[in-house]
């Protein structure tokens, strides 16, 4: 390898461990067998031969279906090519353009959507359920695609975080090449005589890329004092590290205030409407791509419209329509977004449960066999009631889990775990009057999805318990037995019906 390949493999390596973009088990590659890839691939396997624990390489091509001969050449270009370099390659075939017209998108946000569709394909099969912690993908952008998207960002009305895009490295996406510039890439290949595919839609200009790349940067060197290119990644630099360090709060706010409804994610309102607009804006960019995994579609119009929404929003549910079918929600004082309305039943049973009841999608009756200690589960829960016969209940601890029946003697039968219980008119112990278990969960802005989902131990008409909101008979403390006592008979025995996991 002569003196230039060094230079180039050098800084390759520099840049690529000082922003500790290795360190990972595997690196898929996608290589389309244009020049920028082709050099990603050969660049990643000569650092592979002499650094140790470098991570394992796989390469993906994908075919979009466009370029018909041409496309089927350069597949087997680079088949051919990581086969002798002794790296497995993937190839995917896709009819891009009937894709496109099904999605209703453009080819290229398309094409990009299925190219990284590959990717986790091909990681999967590599890595199985823990793909996302042990592979990263590698793109070959390099430094002149920061000056054309920063370009075309801008002229979409990007904030901060479009004008430093692309990162090194972006959640399992890094960038090795974004040291070097184009001219870099093509005589690095020229000097190791490494052949690459000439891609001729690149110089066309009904995509939006290569009209910035081949018509409005040559046109702005003309009249620019410096180099478009130089001056772009200059500023990308500056205002790279005012991204970072705004970012750095925003996720420190972030993560102090998240909570998980299974695989979804909210915040609470009042974090996002107190904090400053720079800060807001990355958390619900954050929430929306946590949630989503991306953030395509969803752009300063849509971050408007969420904001109008949490102005209006109040502590019942409401919902909001965002692009391809997904929603933002508000409920009981969190924000988040989902797909549709069996997604908000669960998160909204999630939130519930975060408010301190018990409340399960699924319906709910499950009838609990008495004996003297027993255990019995709800079915598709991870929920287990278990029940104690005392005879004697003086000296006994309390927790906020359990609830006491009196017995009066026979078989204790009839005692169930049930939901769909807001319409039932709900008396708490030793109160005279009562209201709607509905609008007792109301007033505590429980989510109105998740008010029939809450569920409740029932023994007859007289007897009901609802963790985290109360009981109707009976006692769950010493000073509500104490209460109870002198308002009842003495039983024969004491029942307690504890809840395990709620």
């Amino acid at each position: 390898m002569d003196n230039y390949n060094n230079n180039f493999i050098q800084r390759v390596r520099d840049f690529a461990y000082g922003q500790n973009l290795f360190a990972v088990e595997n690196i898929i590659v996608g290589v389309s067998g244009g020049p920028d890839s082709m050099a990603l691939i050969t660049a990643l396997y000569e650092l592979s031969k002499c650094e140790e624990d470098f991570p394992n390489l796989y390469a993906v091509h994908v075919n979009h279906g466009i370029r018909k001969d041409d496309a089927i050449n350069d597949q087997k270009m680079v088949e051919k090519y990581c086969s002798d370099l002794g790296i497995s390659c993937t190839s995917y075939i896709y009819d891009i353009p009937a894709i496109s017209k099904d999605m209703g998108r453009s080819l290229e946000e398309t094409g990009r959507i299925m190219r990284y569709k590959a990717f986790d394909e091909v990681a999967k099969s590599i890595c199985g359920d823990d793909y996302e912690t042990k592979s990263y993908i590698a793109v070959a952008h390099h430094r002149d695609d920061v000056s054309e998207t920063m370009l075309m960002n801008l002229f979409r009305g990007s904030g901060l975080d479009g004008l430093v895009s692309p990162r090194s490295i972006s959640g399992r996406i890094i960038r090795p090449l974004l040291c070097v510039t184009k001219n870099d890439i093509l005589n690095y290949l020229d000097a190791s005589d490494i052949n690459y595919a000439i891609d001729y839609t690149n110089g066309e200009l009904d995509c939006t890329r290569n009209i910035w790349r081949n018509k409005v940067i040559p046109s702005i060197r003309e009249v620019s004092v410096k180099d478009p290119e130089e001056a772009l990644n200059d500023t990308y630099e500056l205002l790279r590290e005012d991204s970072d360090f705004i970012e750095s709060i925003a996720s420190d706010v972030y993560d102090k205030n998240v909570i998980r409804c299974g695989s979804w994610f909210a915040l609470p309102i009042d974090v996002v409407t107190k904090a400053h607009k720079a800060i807001s804006s990355r958390l619900i960019r954050r929430l929306r791509k946590d949630n989503y995994g991306s953030l395509v579609d969803f752009g300063t119009v849509h971050l408007n419209l969420v904001y109008k929404f949490i102005e209006a929003a109040n502590q019942s549910t409401m919902t909001l329509d965002m692009p391809f079918g997904t929603i933002c929600y508000v409920m009981s004082g969190y924000i988040g977004f989902c797909g549709n309305d069996e997604d908000m039943l669960f998160i909204a049973c999630e939130v519930a449960r975060k408010i301190g009841v018990i409340a399960l999608s699924d319906d709910v009756h499950t009838e609990i066999a008495i004996k003297s200690e027993n255990t019995t589960k709800i079915p598709n829960s991870s929920i287990q009631i278990k029940t104690q016969i005392f005879e004697n209940i003086d000296g006994l601890e309390y927790n906020d889990t359990s609830w006491f029946i009196p017995i009066y003697g026979g078989e204790i039968t009839g005692v169930v775990a049930v939901n769909g219980l807001s319409k039932r008119k709900f008396t708490r112990a030793g109160s005279l009057s009562g209201k709607s278990l509905g609008r007792v969960m109301s007033d505590m802005h429980i989510p109105r999805d998740a008010r029939d989902r809450v569920v409740g131990i029932c023994y007859g008409e007289d007897y009901l318990w609802i963790p985290g909101i109360g009981h109707t008979n009976g006692f769950v403390s010493s000073k509500s037995f104490d209460a109870w006592r002198k308002a009842n008979p003495t039983p024969v025995g004491y029942l307690r019906v504890e809840i395990i996991g709620g």
